[in-house]
C-alpha cells in the first residue's frame, strides 16, 4: 500500500477525465457529480506539468519515473527510454488502483491529513534504524531485530529479541510499543531519576530492606533487623535502566513504575521484586528502631503488663514499615519502625519508645508492695526492741 500526500499533483485533462469516466460508468446525476468535483477540489492541487512518481524502499530511492495519463492508462517513462504502460482506476476519491501488466497491482490511498510539503515517509531501513535507537534508549543495551514487516494496515512491526516491540506508521514514524504506550521514534524520551528522595522498602519474601533516600546518586540501605546500614550507588543509563553499585558490584536492573508509588525491578537473573515508597521525608529515618531494639521493649512492656518474663524468639519486618514481634509464649506485639507505636499482645495501642522503657504500671506496684513488707517487718522489729527495753 503506498501513500501519498495531502496535495497531490495531476494536471487538468486527467482530472476532467476522471469525471467523466465515473459519469459514465455509475450514472451519477448533476448533484452527485457536484460533490464529487467539490471533494477532489478540496484534497487536489492543479499543475500544468508533467507528475512524477518516486519509488523508494528499504535501501533508499530505487526509481524516479515521469508519467503521462491517457483516458485509463499511465505511461512510465525511466528517463532509458524503458517506459511501462499501466492501468488505473478511480475506486473511490482518494483511492486509486494501479495495476501492472504482470498481475501486480497496488493501491494508492491519499492521506489528507499529510501536506506533501511536509510529507516523509520512512524507508524499512531507516524505520529500522530508529527502532534500534529507541530500543536502546529504554534499555541502555541495543537489540538485535528478530522479524519486522508491514501489517495488513500499512503498519511496520518490529520485534527487538529482548522482548521489545514497535509498531510503527511509516509516513510519520509515531508509533506504539508492545505495552500500547505511544512512541515518536524521531523523539527519544528523556532519562529521568525514577528514585525519588524519601524512604523505600525493598521486599524479596524472605527479607525487608529500607532504602534512605537523600541525594541523586546514593542511597542508605539498613537492615531493619539490627539497624545496620551500608551505602549502595546508581546511575540510571535508559528511561528503564539504572546500574546499581553495591559492595564493589555493579549489575543492571530494568525498573519501571508499577503505581505512584512503587517501581517494579527486574535483576539479570530475571528475579523480580517491588520497590514501595513509604515515606517522601529522608529524615523520618532519624527515628528508626531496629527490630532489635523494639523487640527488647516488647518484652519488657509485657513483663511489667503481665509479671510474665517472656523473651523474642521471632522479628518479622513488613514492606510498610511495620514489625510483628513474636515472644516465645507466642504473645506478639506489632509496631512501627518509625515511631515505635502499634499494638500489644492483647491489641491494645502500645508506645514502647515510652512504656517499653520506663512502664512502671505493674513494676511500680510491685515495688511499692515490697517497700511495704520491708517497712511492715523493720515497725515489727522496732516494736520488739521498744519493748524489751521498757521490760
Amino acid at each position: 500500500q503506498l501513500h501519498i500526500g495531502g496535495e497531490i499533483a495531476v494536471n487538468e485533462e486527467l482530472y476532467n477525465a476522471v469525471h467523466s469516466a465515473r459519469e459514465d460508468q455509475f450514472n451519477l446525476t448533476p448533484a452527485m457529480i457536484r460533490r464529487l468535483k467539490n471533494e477532489l477540489s478540496r484534497i487536489t492541487h492543479y499543475s500544468d506539468d508533467i507528475a512524477a512518481i518516486a519509488v523508494v524502499t528499504g535501501d533508499g530511492l530505487l526509481y524516479e519515473y515521469e508519467v503521462t495519463y491517457d483516458e485509463e492508462t499511465m505511461t512510465v517513462n525511466t528517463d532509458t527510454d524503458e517506459e511501462l504502460t499501466v492501468t488505473y482506476y478511480i475506486d473511490m476519491p482518494g483511492v486509486i488502483d494501479v495495476r501492472f501488466p504482470d498481475g501486480r497491482s497496488y493501491e494508492l490511498a491519499l492521506e489528507p491529513s499529510i501536506p506533501a510539503k511536509n510529507y516523509k515517509a520512512y524507508s524499512t531501513a531507516e524505520l529500522e534504524r530508529l527502532a534500534g535507537d529507541y530500543a536502546e534508549r529504554i534499555r541502555a543495551d541495543r537489540p538485535k531485530i528478530i522479524s519486522a514487516e508491514f501489517d495488513d494496515y500499512g503498519a511496520y512491526v518490529i520485534q527487538f529479541s529482548d522482548g521489545q516491540g514497535i509498531t510503527v506508521d511509516p509516513i510519520d514514524g509515531t508509533g506504539v510499543d508492545q505495552g500500547g504506550d505511544g512512541v515518536i521514534l524521531t523523539e527519544l524520551p528523556e532519562i529521568k531519576d525514577l528514585f525519588s528522595p524519601g524512604i523505600w522498602t525493598f521486599n524479596t519474601g524472605d527479607m525487608t530492606k529500607y532504602y534512605c533516600i537523600e541525594n541523586p546518586g546514593t542511597i542508605r540501605v539498613i537492615d531493619p533487623a539490627d539497624g545496620a546500614e551500608h551505602i549502595m550507588e546508581y546511575e540510571w543509563t535508559g528511561v528503564k535502566a539504572v546500574d546499581i553499585t553495591e559492595d564493589g558490584k555493579t549489575e543492571r536492573v530494568l525498573a519501571a513504575p508499577a503505581s505512584a508509588d512503587e517501581l517494579a525491578l527486574v535483576y539479570s537473573d530475571n528475579s523480580a521484586y517491588m520497590l514501595r515508597k513509604i515515606s517522601d521525608d529522608p529524615a523520618d529515618m532519624d527515628n528508626f528502631y531496629s527490630a532489635e531494639q523494639l523487640g527488647e521493649w516488647a518484652a519488657k512492656n509485657y513483663w511489667y503488663k503481665t509479671g510474665v518474663e517472656a523473651a523474642v524468639s521471632e522479628t518479622i519486618s513488613d514492606p510498610e514499615g511495620n514489625v510483628t514481634i513474636v515472644l516465645d509464649n507466642g504473645a506478639e506485639y506489632t509496631v512501627n519502625h518509625f515511631t515505635g507505636k502499634g499494638t500489644d499482645a492483647d491489641g491494645k495501642e502500645t508506645d514502647l519508645p515510652q512504656t517499653g522503657n520506663n512502664d512502671t504500671s505493674t513494676a511500680s506496684a510491685a515495688a511499692a508492695a515490697g517497700v511495704m513488707m520491708l517497712l511492715g517487718a523493720a515497725a515489727v522489729y522496732a516494736s520488739a526492741v521498744l519493748r524489751r527495753k521498757e521490760e
